[in-house]
């Protein structure tokens, strides 16, 4: 805003010196009798009025063409400035304000995708924090595994039922969750895989994940029956 000000002030400067230039080759009968000189005053007659009548023809308050007429009446060369003023500043002037908001706008775009993105990964953090202050209650032993035993013993403890309450995790999935990470079958799950497979069920499920899951599911079903071929081809045999 302030650059266009001064492009319409340097502009309006130029006007006045044009018109006073002129209107000192006329001689006092002619400015009297001259019907033009009543039109520049009241159009042109300071600065103020210049400017106004800049900032109306290049804004669409008023035809430009029309706002020239009194000076394309001194000289075509007059109109022709004015033109190049009208020009100038609607594909130059604009085009950098415009520029310029856009680039604004970009920022805060910008800046808010990064703040997603920090919020995301604080989130996160603080979830990774509260499962593993959680887990390492629940390790009585400080083994830094959990046993079966110390579970069971530490889901009717206050502070982790708080924490569980506020991870949306219910005791009853916390249970089969540690049954299932317990593959072998030895009642004992290190923290690090229970951090992981709790930080995995906390997380949005996506649409890969599930086309993955159902992949795994075709491809295990295929593998058994081609177990169940090759044991009906041993028994014929």
């Amino acid at each position: 805003m302030v650059i266009l000000l001064l492009v319409m002030y340097s502009f309006s400067v130029l006007f006045m010196a044009m018109i006073v230039s002129h209107l000192g080759t006329l001689e006092a009968g002619d400015k009297e009798e001259n019907p033009l000189i009543g039109d520049l005053e009241l159009t042109y007659g300071s600065m103020y009025k210049v400017m106004s009548l800049l900032f109306r023809g290049v804004t669409g308050g008023d035809d430009w063409a029309v706002l020239a007429e009194p000076v394309q009446q001194i000289s075509e060369s007059f109109y022709l400035v004015f033109g190049g003023y009208i020009v100038f500043v609607t594909f130059g002037m604009m085009n950098i304000v415009t520029g310029y908001f856009v680039d604004g706008t970009m920022l805060v775009s910008s800046a808010s995708r990064e703040q997603m993105v920090e919020d995301a990964l604080a989130r996160k953090c603080q979830i990774t924090e509260v499962v593993c202050e959680t887990l390492h209650i629940m390790d009585t032993d400080g083994s830094g595994a959990i046993s079966l035993d110390e579970l069971e013993q530490n889901l009717n403890n206050v502070t982790v039922s708080e924490s569980l309450l506020a991870l949306n995790i219910s005791s009853e999935e916390v249970e089969r969750l540690f049954k299932m990470l317990d593959v072998s079958g030895s009642g004992l799950v290190p923290i690090d895989d229970l951090v992981a497979a709790f930080l995995r069920i906390m997380a949005p499920v996506k649409s890969l994940d599930i086309a993955v899951i159902l992949a795994q599911i075709k491809e295990l079903s295929n593998y058994v029956g081609e177990l169940k071929q090759s044991v009906m081809a041993d028994r014929v045999h």
